[in-house]
C-alpha cells in the first residue's frame, strides 16, 4: 500500500444515513497537505459525522472517503491519524497535569508536562479537574 501524503484527505459525494435520518449529504472535500480546516455549524449539521468518516469509525452509506488515498478503516492508513475525541474514558477526577503526564508516558522523548501547559498558555489549568471542564468549542472565550 503507497500512502498519498499530499492530499491526506479526500471526500467525494460522501454522505451518512443513520435510519431515516441523513446525517451528512454527498461532500466533496480535499485537504491538501499543511492545509488547516475549521468545521462550523450548529449541532446536528454533521461535523461530527464527517470526523468519524474521515477516522475510520463509520462507513460512508453513500460517496467515498480516502485518508491517505486509502480506506480510513485500514490501520496503515490511519498511523499518522491524531484524533482527540470529545467523550472518553478517561477518570474524570485526573487534573489536567496528570492527564498531560499520562499522555507523555506514551512517547520515550518528550517534554516536560509543565512546559507544555506552559507553552499553551494553560498552566493556571494544572490542578483543575479535566470532568470539571467545558468541552465546548467557546471554553477559552470570555
Amino acid at each position: 500500500m503507497t500512502l498519498e501524503f499530499d492530499i491526506p484527505v479526500r471526500l467525494s459525494g460522501a454522505g451518512r444515513d443513520f435510519g431515516a435520518v441523513r446525517a451528512l449529504s454527498d461532500v466533496d472535500l480535499s485537504i491538501t497537505a499543511g492545509g488547516t480546516v475549521g468545521l462550523l455549524g450548529p449541532n446536528g449539521s454533521g461535523k461530527t459525522t464527517m470526523l468519524s468518516l474521515i477516522s475510520g469509525l463509520r462507513v460512508p452509506s453513500s460517496g467515498t472517503v480516502e485518508l491517505f488515498g486509502c480506506d480510513p478503516r485500514d490501520p496503515k492508513a490511519r498511523v499518522r491519524l491524531g484524533v482527540t475525541p470529545q467523550h472518553s474514558g478517561l477518570v474524570k477526577s485526573m487534573t489536567v497535569l496528570q492527564l498531560v503526564q499520562f499522555i507523555a508516558n506514551h512517547f520515550v522523548d518528550h517534554e516536560p508536562p509543565e512546559e507544555l501547559l506552559n507553552a499553551f498558555g494553560i498552566a493556571t489549568l494544572a490542578n483543575k479537574r479535566i470532568g470539571g471542564l467545558s468541552g465546548g468549542s467557546n471554553a477559552f472565550c470570555p
